[in-house]
Parts: C-alpha cells; sequence; structure tokens
C-alpha cells in the first residue's frame, strides 16, 4: 500500500510538472485575421460592383459550393461561372454589402461572415438579401 501511495504521489508531481510549459504562446492575431477577412470581403463588394466576372470570380475555390436561391446547389466552377454570370446580366442589378458580423476561429483556419445587403440594393427582389460565408 505504502508502494502504491509513492506511485500516485509521484504520478502527480509528474503529471503537473507536465502541465507547465516554459514556451510563451503566440500573441492572438484574431483581430488582425478578422481586418483581413473584412478587407477580402470589401474587396469582394467592389469586384461584384464592377459587374466583370472574373474579378467575382476570383474570389471562388476550386471546392465552392453556390446556393441560388430557390435552385438547386452549384458545386463547380463552371456551374457557379454560368449562376454569377447570369446574376450579373440582370437588368437594373446593383450590387453592395457590408459585413455586419465577422468571427474568426481561435486557429485562425476558419470564418464565418454575415451580412446584410441595405434595403434595395439587391434586385430583382427575389434574390436572397442575407448571406452567411464560411472561408477556410
Amino acid at each position: 500500500m505504502k508502494n502504491f501511495a509513492k506511485f500516485l504521489c509521484v504520478s502527480f508531481v509528474l503529471a503537473l510538472m507536465g502541465c507547465h510549459s516554459d514556451s510563451q504562446q503566440p500573441a492572438s492575431t484574431k483581430a488582425a485575421d478578422e481586418a483581413a477577412v473584412r478587407q477580402t470581403d470589401d474587396n469582394w463588394s467592389k469586384a461584384a460592383q464592377s459587374k466583370k466576372l472574373d474579378d467575382w470570380m476570383a474570389f471562388y475555390s476550386e471546392d465552392a459550393i453556390v446556393l441560388p436561391p430557390n435552385e438547386q446547389k452549384v458545386d463547380s466552377k463552371e456551374g457557379i461561372r454560368k449562376e454569377i454570370g447570369t446574376l450579373l446580366a440582370a437588368p437594373g442589378l446593383s450590387l453592395h454589402w457590408t459585413p455586419t458580423k465577422v468571427e474568426v476561429a481561435t486557429s485562425g483556419d476558419l470564418a464565418r461572415i454575415i451580412r446584410v445587403a441595405p434595403a434595395g440594393v439587391f434586385r430583382p427582389t427575389n434574390l436572397m438579401r442575407r448571406f452567411l460565408r464560411l472561408c477556410v
């Protein structure tokens, strides 16, 4: 029983020593990451305002998925290009958005953008006005 008590005591001390870290944690980059995501989103909004398809498409990765309102998902680069081309060709289309909230994971590898377009900006009126974009 005495040996078991010594074993527990030594194990406890070793466990405490293992929890202590002399290495300094890296400084948080959360604010800078959020600012970078906001800037990228602003650049995307400007590309949308230009109505240049290639400028808009530059913001999509090869594995992007687009969920058009009231339609099936589009999960190919060419399908997305066709969908965005149709959108940009809509008569009287005016595009602009600003994020209302940007959240970046502590790890910095995932961001969430919530934005609402100002009233009257998205036409035709059947387009959704609330967006959630995940950036990976």
